[in-house]
């Protein structure tokens, strides 16, 4: 069971063990008369290993075992990042205590440096720790940001208050309030998914929506005005001197796409600018 226990833990010394008990048993098959021999010599294999094999069970019955299974976890988790962003960096920073860790296992001293496995684990924990924190601070700006995009659609102005207030509710729905460990690590990082295709998700919806109801609203004038059949669609735009601000730049955005929305309902279309102010 000690050999199980060492190879589930990737440790070394799995096959120490299983020569110790093949040598243990072979002395029990036979009437034992070897037994002085191979116990009681100047150097004794048997006798070597069951002492070595003893303090590894005394070393993980006392809490090594729980700190190793712990370290494994970490490892494979953190090997297993992305290489980009926040969960990349965490693997960089991390890469010289892994290769540390890999190297202190594969010996079979490693019942040895307690001390050192509980330092690293604490290490590595706060590190994921840090990496949460990060995380999470980035995803709440991208809510943020994500909610200024969906305003700045033009056919955001085509929703009404109501329909504005559950686009954006939805994406704050979003938010995580995720443990600090490595649980919340991979929580936050499979909502970073829900974010960018809630996102997108929503953006085509509003325009869409919006689109289909600037159709709508220009059928039902062009239906008051008794303009029949495909017409030219004149329209003139007033085009600012100077843009000082993004509202500026915004407000000509929604002009042309009211006007590349009618398209549909026109055969040609003629669009002129002017300029207005100093």
């Amino acid at each position: 069971s000690l050999a199980e226990k060492l190879s589930g833990l990737g440790l070394a010394g799995s096959d120490r063990i299983r020569t110790l008990n093949q040598d243990i048993a072979d002395v029990l098959f036979t009437d034992a008369s070897d037994a002085p021999q191979r116990l009681g010599a100047e150097t004794s294999a048997i006798y070597d290993n069951l002492k070595w094999a003893l303090e590894v069970k005394r070393v993980l019955d006392n809490g090594l075992d729980a700190t190793l299974r712990d370290l494994q976890a970490h490892r494979r988790d953190i090997e297993a990042l992305p290489d980009t962003g926040v969960p990349g960096e965490l693997r960089r920073e991390l890469a010289e205590d892994m290769g540390t860790l890999s190297e202190r296992l594969g010996k079979e001293d490693f019942y040895k440096h307690t001390a050192d496995f509980n330092s690293q684990l604490t290490h590595l924990k706060g590190r994921v720790r840090g990496a949460v924190a990060t995380l999470s601070d980035q995803q709440k700006l991208r809510l943020k940001e994500g909610v200024e995009d969906l305003q700045r659609i033009p056919e955001w102005e085509e929703l009404t208050q109501e329909e504005r207030g559950n686009a954006v509710n939805r994406l704050d729905g979003l938010a995580l309030a995720a443990t600090q460990d490595l649980a919340g690590l991979k929580k936050l990082l499979a909502r970073d998914y829900d974010i960018n295709s809630t996102l997108e998700e929503l953006k085509r919806s509003i325009q869409r929506q919006g689109q289909e109801r600037l159709r709508q609203r220009m059928e039902e004038e062009r239906a008051k005005t008794g303009e029949k059949g495909p017409a030219k669609l004149s329209r003139s735009i007033s085009v600012p001197v100077k843009m000082t601000s993004a509202a500026d730049i915004d407000s000509l955005i929604q002009q042309l796409h009211e006007i590349k929305v009618q398209l549909c309902l026109y055969a040609e279309i003629e669009v002129s600018f002017s300029l207005k102010g100093e």
